[in-house]
């Protein structure tokens, strides 16, 4: 729908009249001043993947100086008067000065037809552009407010709209240079920053570009929230994730299924399509902005020219992006499989795997504990490094020290590795208390440890319906959990040195810890990274997942909203984070959430979303279900529990209900 618009130097090639014909075709100008793209291969293209969603919406790339970097290093001069020869490619006329090339186009003279785009100098290179922009509101679910600014530089444009729309700073550069070479080149036309992403010029209309969307910053951001909508209503687009497409080899379609074909029929513009599976939004994002793909004598001719069934958009995206900012593929790979249920490893079909459930490692041993509604118990699903088994913990039927014979609704499971013991957390609505299973001497014990008169804490009403647990340093167990009855999120750790439990109100009253007065806390997970808490639970008064972290350097708590809201850090506008569970595993905080679609009306899918931190900015893409998830992008995800922990330090592994009440597991290799 929108493709690129034809840049200067193609418009130039057309008017030629008698002094040098080249076939050019759009953007194959536009690598020549770059790198070698001699660690690139052709073959490494996926035309079903060229970008992942986790690279492509990481709008926390790059900063606005560090943009502003990457310009000055790609133009260390820019040709401001244009007194650079004209000579090389395509223009050829190392006589000439380019603005006395340009004053011979711009006039039609010494043999070129008339084009008075070409303008005189000065020619402003995008290190150096500015310009005021407007204020613009926030479009629900797309981007949110950018206010107004004065003189602003293009690097700061390009990090407002990025910011606010929660598009990755170098998908847009890279926009920028695929569709007028405006990051690379040396004297660029005033032209060029009128259709600077080529949005809204379409090929049907031979380039025209619609006025209303003129100049830098409106094709900046109207790229970027268009980019948005493809993600927020991808059912409306001709080209779709988790499904196969018909994608033409060129403009001129026609009814060849390959490009293969004979020269007369390539000639008389009979290229026709290629069936390719997209397997993910932002792919899909591209073929729907420029929707054409390369075929294979474009790609290996990288970048020359291909044939007459060769189109070069979505190639030079590719190309450009791994050159100057490494691989568009996620540094993980994602593993899927159904784990208990019909059709899973461990085949129990008369188990119905409840809202709850926790993983915890010993080894190279796997706990994962989970709630069965069939028959109201807890269960372990146990890997002893070979193999799978199955046990009832807690409940009718089990066999464990201090297990309860009542039928146990389980909704919220937390636990951890402490000193070489398993210790769980779990929360049964039917007593409203909070449970503790723990393994003493290689045995398994159970006792109940708040929510009534009698329980270890005390603490005498409905407490626990959201569990996090860890150990931290000389501090010990720490505890932090919902408090159903004032709506608070409650802190609880063990004081080692005194031998006893203690507690506070960490937020969700003007009088807590962090202070923020709402309810808070239904779904929370922390992790220690770094030497501090971090920890994430549920907002739900705003329906945001929020990030607080303890800085032990600074002995203080910070905060920020992460996600469900646009103007979030993660950006996602739909309701986020009422289940959580985070991880670490190569030294990167993982956070796994539930986001939920069921506000929403038509073709919005609820889903599992995993996002971690590189160590400069949020990684975030959709495990499953939501229309571009890793694994079932088609279904909607039911709401449940979802529980997450390294494993020998190779991989992260992830447990969760499926659409089918199966008990799901995932895992992320490095």
């Amino acid at each position: 729908m929108y493709t690129r618009a034809p840049s200067r130097k193609n418009i130039f090639t057309a008017l030629l009249v008698g002094i040098v014909v080249v076939s050019l075709f759009a953007g194959l100008f536009l690598l020549f001043q770059m790198r070698s793209v001699s660690a690139v291969r052709a073959s490494d293209f996926n035309p079903g993947r060229i970008i992942d969603d986790a690279v492509f919406y990481n709008e926390n790339a790059m900063s606005a100086s560090s943009i502003q970097s990457f310009l000055n290093a790609r133009v260390p001069v820019c040709d401001t008067q244009g007194t650079q020869s004209a000579g090389g490619h395509p223009w050829y006329r190392p006589d000439i000065s380019r603005a006395t090339l340009a004053s011979y186009i711009r006039n039609g003279t010494n043999g070129y037809t008339r084009n008075t785009s070409f303008h005189a100098p000065p020619y402003v290179c995008l290190k150096d552009f500015k310009q005021n922009t407007p204020q613009v509101e926030a479009a629900s679910g797309l981007c949110g407010g950018i206010p107004a600014h004065s003189n602003r530089s293009a690097a700061h444009i390009i990090n407002d709209v990025a910011k606010a729309c929660g598009i990755n700073p170098q998908v847009l550069l890279v926009l920028l240079q695929k569709e007028q070479s405006l990051v690379s080149d040396t004297w660029p036309l005033n032209l060029q920053y009128q259709r600077a992403t080529g949005f809204d010029c379409p090929d049907s209309a031979g380039g025209a570009c619609n006025p209303a969307y003129n100049g830098f910053f409106r094709q900046v951001y109207s790229a970027a929230r268009q980019f948005k909508a493809y993600r927020a209503f991808p059912h409306i687009y001709n080209y779709r994730a988790g499904r196969t497409n018909n994608i033409f080899w060129q403009t001129n379609g026609g009814n060849f299924v390959n490009a293969s074909g004979s020269a007369s029929n390539r000639r008389n513009g009979q290229c026709g399509y290629s069936r390719v599976y997209i397997e993910n939004q932002a792919t899909a994002a591209l073929y729907i902005y420029t929707p054409y793909r390369p075929n294979g004598v474009a790609l290996n001719n990288y970048p020359g020219a291909g044939d007459a069934c060769s189109a070069y958009g979505n190639r030079n995206f590719w190309f450009m992006f791994s050159n100057w900012f490494g691989s568009t593929q996620e540094q993980f790979s994602y593993k899927y499989e159904t784990l208990v249920g019909n059709g899973g490893v461990i085949q129990n079909n008369s188990l119905s795997v409840g809202d709850a459930t926790h993983v915890v490692t010993d080894g190279n041993r796997i706990y994962n504990f989970y709630a069965d509604t069939n028959s109201n118990t807890l269960r372990l699903a146990y890997w002893n490094g070979t193999r799978w088994s199955d046990r009832i913990m807690d409940g009718p039927g089990s066999d464990v020290p201090g297990a309860t014979s009542a039928n146990l609704n389980i909704t919220a499971i937390s636990g951890f590795n402490y000193n070489g013991t398993v210790q769980l957390f779990y929360y049964d609505s039917n007593s409203k208390s909070l449970r503790h299973i723990y393994e003493k001497n290689h045995t398994f014990k159970t006792e109940t440890l708040d929510g009534t008169a009698g329980s270890i804490i005390g603490r005498n009403g409905d407490v626990g319906s959201a569990v996090s647990s860890m150990a931290y340093g000389r501090s010990g167990i720490q505890l932090f959990y919902y408090n159903n009855d004032t709506g608070d999120l409650e802190h609880t750790w063990w004081n080692p040195a005194q031998q006893q439990w203690k507690s506070e109100t960490l937020d969700g009253t003007a009088g807590s810890i962090i202070g923020r007065n709402g309810d808070v806390g239904s779904a929370v997970s922390g992790q220690v990274y770094y030497g501090g808490i971090q920890l994430f639970y549920h907002n739900t008064t705003t329906g945001e997942l929020i990030h607080t972290w303890w800085n032990p350097y600074r002995q203080d708590w910070y905060s920020e909203r992460m996600d469900g809201d646009t103007n979030t850090v993660l950006g996602n506008y739909i309701n986020a984070g009422k289940v959580i569970d985070t991880g670490i595993l190569d030294n990167k905080l993982f956070v796994a959430y539930y986001d939920d679609a069921s506000i929403f009306s038509g073709d919005q899918l609820s889903s599992w979303r995993l996002a971690y931190w590189s160590g400069s900015s949020w990684i975030q893409h959709t495990m499953e279900g939501g229309g571009d998830g890793h694994a079932n992008p088609s279904v909607s995800m039911p709401i449940s529990d979802i529980s997450m922990t390294p494993y020998l330090n190779s991989s992260m592994q992830i447990f969760y209900k499926g659409a089918s009440n199966q008990l799901r597991h995932s895992w992320v290799i490095r």
